[in-house]
């Protein structure tokens, strides 16, 4: 019989995890300006405050106080340009792109994830630590670690994929996992409906 699926494990952010990840990177939230979106005047107002990054101590309160606006709108406003960053990365990644190579990246953590794809300056290696504060808000972490790297060639254009998973490596770990898949101790398909704890037990029983 079937065991009833897991709970997943998922990070929800509160407005000011959102508001900082934009504080960060302002120059995307740029790419959102004069897009006939509802707040777009919000938008700019952030940019000139520069999402209030410098002040000691920020809240929606405070926005809406020096800008003016509604705070109901603001904490609407912050997760729709947050969201819009990711889905104008997705549907035109060549605004994001800086010199370098093309790595489309898969961040992971528990049962949260975020995709992005971003230009860098070399191709970042196996078991290579890779913090990229952007994601937190979406994953619930900044820090990650490569678990794949994979290359394209498509239609003459060279990328990379990228597998990051958050939180840190422990190299041990990931060679027992390796071998209980490779001998069938652990079933690919199952381990979705196990959580970390549970591999992390199956894996201490059959290799003390």
């Amino acid at each position: 019989m079937r065991r009833q699926q897991r709970k997943l494990i998922l990070h929800y952010a509160t407005t000011l995890e959102k508001l900082y990840c934009l504080s960060n990177s302002q120059v995307w939230a740029k790419l959102l300006l004069g897009k006939d979106k509802k707040y777009n005047q919000f938008l700019e107002d952030m940019c000139r405050n520069e999402f209030f990054k410098n002040e000691e101590k920020v809240s929606v309160k405070k926005i809406a106080t020096d800008l003016g606006f509604n705070y109901a709108h603001i904490t609407k406003w912050i997760a729709q340009i947050y969201e819009d960053i990711f889905e104008l990365n997705s549907e035109e990644p060549e605004l994001f792109q800086t010199p370098g190579i093309k790595h489309d990246c898969y961040f992971k953590y528990y049962d949260s994830y975020a995709y992005f794809t971003l230009w860098l300056p070399q191709i970042p290696k196996e078991f290579e630590e890779f913090d990229f504060h952007f994601v937190k808000a979406k994953v619930g972490i900044n820090r990650f670690w490569v678990k794949n790297v994979t290359h394209y060639v498509v239609n003459g254009e060279y990328s990379v994929d990228l597998e990051l998973i958050g939180g840190n490596l422990n190299k041990y770990r990931e060679h027992l996992l390796d071998k209980a898949l490779f001998e069938n101790v652990l079933n690919i398909f199952t381990m979705y409906d196990q959580t970390e704890w549970e591999i992390d037990e199956i894996l201490k029983r059959h290799y003390r």
